[in-house]
C-alpha cells in the first residue's frame, strides 16, 4: 500500500487552492474555479465543507467532506480537463449562487442542499433538502473510510438510465435497485443519465447502490405460513426430480443459499445433482403496493405468487443468474406462494430476498450510497440532448479511442480451440466456403494444464505458434486474439516474478483454494503500476513480439474465485496498491486495461490498440476496449435481456459492447446448435 502523492502541479484545475475572497459573513470562499460553502450545521447529515467546481460551463464537480481538508487523491476515472469557463458568485437570502453561460447552482447555506438550473432558473436537479446525505465512519483493514449516501429529488416523469449492464430485463431504473458490483455478466458504470437531459459520475470504486438503496430483507421479513397453515414458514419438501419421492419435509423461513459457505445449509442426506425442492405456503406483507423480489437462482427456477408465475428460469451453477420480479398485493392478505427448483449439478444456488414498497416520503427520489469513500464526490453533467450529456462525460473521463477497422468485422469464436491444426483449419474452411472473416480467437487454455499465466503455448498441441500466426496473416489475411487472464498459478516463473515484486493478491493462496481445474492460483494486483508494467512485459515478451492482434481480457472483475461470499471476495483483493479491496473494489477492470493499452501504445505507437474485456468501469472508452456480456444463457429470457443491458450500457458513456452470438452456457436441450433460440440470435 502507498501514501498518494499531491498531484497539484498536474490538476491544479481540479483540486484548487482558495484565493482570499471572503463574503462579509464568511459563508463561502472563492477559489480561482469555483466556491467553497461551510453550511451553519455542521454534522454527518450535512457536511464540514462542500466544494463546487466550474470544471466547464456544463459541468460541475461537487465534493462534501465532513473532514477539516479535502482529500488530494487524484481520480481514476477523471482525466484533467482543460477548461477555464467563466463564473460568477452572488448570494441570495440563504442561498450562495454560482453561475456559467448554461447553469445556475445554488448552495443554501443551512442546510447545504444543492440546486441545478438552466439560465432561466428553471431546475434541472436538486438534492433532497433534508437527510440528503449520510456519513457513517467505518474501518475496512483498518483503513479509516464512510459509508456514503446522497440522495436527489424525482419528479414522477423522470427515467433513469445507464449504470452499466445488468441482467434484470430493466431499461428505467426508476423506483428500482440497481447494483453496482462487477461480477460476471454485471458490469458497473457509476455514470447515470436521465430524460431530463443531465447526467451524474458517481465517483467512487466501492459497491454501490442506485436508487431505491435500502437493503433487500430476508424472505422471513413477510409473513409466511406453512402448506399446513402454521404461520413462521413454507413447508420445504426435499424428493428425487426423477420418481418424486419426498425424502426430507422441513419448516424453512428464509431462503438464502447464495454462495459455497451455504451448502452445509442443506440437509446432510441430500443429494442435490439428483434431487428437486419445492417451497409450498402462504406469503402476506404488512404494506399494500408493489412488493420485489431478487432471486438468485442456478439450475431450473420456478416460482408462482398467487397463481402467477413469476420467474421461470436456468442458469448453470459456474455462474448462477439473479431475477428482479415484482408483484402486487394488498396488507395482510394472504396469497398462495409456491417454488421449484432443480438444482444444477452438486453444489447449487438459491436466495429469495424481498423489498417491501418504497416509502410514500421516498418515491420522488433516487441515491447513491457506497461502501466506502473519503468523502462525497461527484460530477453534475448537464446537456441539450442526452448525446450532449455522454459527451460530457467523455470531457471528464476521456475520448472513445478509435478501434481498428478490422475489429468492426466478423470474429469466429468458440470455448475453444485446442489445437494449432483445428484453428487453422476453421480459417481455411471459412477461405474456401468464401465466406468473411477478420478475426478468430484463442480463447483459453493454449498453455500447459498446470502453467497458467506463463502465455505460453503447449507445444504438443500447438508446435509452431509462431508459424501458426504468420499463416493467419500472410495467408488467411486474419486476424488473432488471444485469452489472457490476469491470473497465475503458484509456483511458475511469472507467478515467482511476481510474488517476487510483491505484485499479487495472496489471500486466494493463503487460504489454500484451487480453481475448477485444480490447482492453487490467484491474481495480480492492477492498481499497482509497476505491476501492471511487469504485466505488460510479460504479454509482450510471450505473446505480442509473435505478432498478437488483440486482447482477450477475461475474468476482469476480478473473479479470483467463483462463487465466494461478496466480504471474501473483498478479502481476496485486499490489500491494493492504493487501499482496501472494499474502497477499490470496482475499479480493478479499468486499472488492468490502461496497463495493456499504454504498454502496447509504448511499444508500438503505430498500430491501433483493441482490447475485449468482461468487466468495465467508468473512463474504459479511452483504454480502446470493448465490453462483451460476460457467460450469458442460450435462453429466450436471457436474448431478450440483451437490448436493455447493451442499451443502458451505451448510455452509460462507453459506445463499444457487445455480446455472445447464440449465448456461452447451453441447457442439454439446446446443445443442438440447430435449434431456433440459437439460430435466432445471428
Amino acid at each position: 500500500m502507498r501514501k498518494i502523492s499531491t498531484l497539484l502541479n498536474t490538476i491544479v484545475f481540479l483540486f484548487a487552492l482558495p484565493i482570499i475572497c471572503f463574503s462579509q459573513n464568511t459563508h463561502y470562499q472563492k477559489t480561482d474555479n469555483g466556491i467553497i460553502v461551510k453550511p451553519t450545521i455542521n454534522n454527518s447529515i450535512i457536511g464540514k465543507q462542500i466544494k463546487l467546481e466550474v470544471v466547464t460551463e456544463k459541468i460541475i464537480h461537487v465534493v462534501v467532506t465532513v473532514a477539516d481538508k479535502f482529500s488530494l487523491e487524484p481520480s481514476l476515472m477523471v482525466i484533467p480537463v482543460k477548461s477555464k469557463p467563466e463564473f460568477t458568485i452572488s448570494e441570495s437570502g440563504d442561498n450562495i449562487e454560482l453561475k456559467t453561460r448554461a447553469l445556475n447552482v445554488k448552495v443554501n447555506v443551512n442546510t447545504g442542499q444543492i440546486v441545478y438550473q438552466d439560465v432561466n432558473s428553471k431546475s434541472i436537479l436538486e438534492e433532497k433538502s433534508f437527510s440528503a446525505r449520510t456519513f457513517k465512519a467505518v474501518s475496512n483493514d483498518g483503513e479509516a473510510s464512510y459509508q456514503i449516501e446522497q440522495v436527489f429529488n424525482s419528479p414522477d416523469d423522470e427515467a433513469l438510465y445507464g449504470l452499466g449492464q445488468h441482467q434484470d430485463d430493466m431499461m428505467d431504473y426508476k423506483g428500482k435497485q440497481v447494483l453496482l458490483l462487477q461480477n460476471n455478466t454485471d458490469v458497473a458504470i457509476p455514470f447515470l443519465l436521465s430524460n431530463k437531459n443531465y447526467g451524474i459520475l458517481w465517483d467512487n470504486y466501492s459497491i454501490t447502490k442506485v436508487g431505491d438503496t435500502r437493503d433487500y430483507q430476508p424472505l422471513s421479513s413477510f409473513k409466511l405460513f406453512s402448506k399446513d397453515g402454521d404461520q413462521g414458514w413454507l413447508t420445504a419438501s426435499y424428493a428425487d426430480k426423477k420418481t418424486g419421492v419426498v425424502a426430507i419435509t422441513r419448516a424453512e423461513s428464509d431462503i438464502d443459499y447464495s454462495f459455497l459457505s451455504d451448502m452445509k445449509k442443506f440437509p446432510d442426506s441430500f443429494k442435490m445433482a439428483n434431487g428437486k425442492v419445492t417451497y409450498e405456503g402462504k406469503i402476506s406483507s404488512g404494506y399494500t403496493g408493489l412488493q420485489h423480489f431478487n432471486v438468485k437462482y442456478a439450475g431450473y427456477i420456478k416460482i408462482w405468487i398467487d397463481g402467477k408465475m413469476l420467474v421461470d428460469k436456468w442458469r448453470q451453477a459456474w455462474n448462477p443468474g439473479s431475477a428482479v420480479v415484482e408483484t402486487e398485493m394488498l396488507k395482510d392478505k394472504k396469497y398462495d406462494i409456491k417454488i421449484e427448483w432443480i438444482p444444477d449439478g452438486n453444489e447449487s444456488y438459491l436466495s429469495i430476498k424481498a423489498l417491501t414498497p418504497i416509502p410514500e416520503a421516498d418515491e420522488n427520489q433516487y441515491a447513491f450510497a457506497s461502501e466506502s469513500g473519503d468523502e462525497i464526490n461527484y460530477y453534475f453533467v448537464s446537456g441539450a440532448n442526452a448525446d450532449d450529456v455522454i459527451s460530457g462525460y467523455r470531457t471528464l473521463t476521456g475520448k472513445a479511442v478509435l478501434m481498428p477497422k478490422w475489429a468492426m468485422g466478423f470474429w469466429q469464436s468458440r470455448e475453444r480451440y485446442k489445437t494449432q491444426e483445428e484453428l487453422l483449419g476453421v480459417v481455411k474452411e471459412f477461405r474456401n466456403r468464401k465466406i468473411p472473416i477478420d478475426n478468430i480467437v484463442l480463447d483459453w487454455q493454449y498453455w500447459k494444464p498446470d502453467s497458467w499465466g506463463t502465455h505460453e503455448f503447449e507445444k504438443s498441441r500447438f508446435p509452431d505458434a509462431d508459424g501458426m500466426i504468420k499463416t493467419l496473416h500472410d495467408t488467411y489475411h486474419t486476424k488473432l486474439m488471444i485469452s489472457v487472464w490476469p491470473k497465475f498459478y503458484s509456483g511458475n516463473a511469472n507467478y515467482n516474478l511476481m510474488n517476487k515484486n510483491g505484485f499479487l493478491y495472496k489471500r486466494n493462496i493463503a487460504d489454500g483454494r484451487k480453481d475448477w481445474l485444480g490447482y492453487p492460483s490467484t491474481f495480480y494486483d492492477a492498481f499497482n503500476p509497476e505491476a501492471r508494467n511487469l504485466f505488460w512485459d510479460l504479454m509482450n515478451k510471450s505473446l505480442y513480439k509473435k505478432g498478437i492482434d488483440a486482447w482477450w481480457m477475461d475474468a476482469t472483475e476480478p473473479d479470483i474465485h467463483s462463487n465466494l461470499p461478496i466480504w471474501e471476495r473483498k478479502q481476496n483483493m485486499t490489500p491494493t496498491y492504493l487501499g482496501s479491496g472494499t474502497k477499490y473494489f470496482n475499479a480493478f477492470p479499468l486499472q488492468n486495461s490502461k496497463g495493456v493499452y499504454e504498454g502496447q501504445r509504448k511499444e508500438n505507437p503505430n498500430s491501433r490498440v483493441f482490447i475485449l474485456t468482461r468487466s468495465a468501469y467508468g473512463g474504459l472508452q479511452r483504454y480502446a476496449a470493448a465490453t462483451w456480456s460476460g457467460d450469458i444463457v442460450s435462453r429466450w429470457e436471457d436474448m431478450k435481456s440483451q437490448i436493455s443491458a447493451g442499451i443502458n450500457f451505451s448510455l452509460s458513456g462507453l459506445p463499444y459492447w457487445t455480446m455472445d452470438i447464440g449465448g456461452f452456457s447451453v441447457e442439454r436441450r439446446y446443445e443442438d446448435p440447430n435449434t431456433e433460440p440459437f439460430m435466432r440470435q445471428f
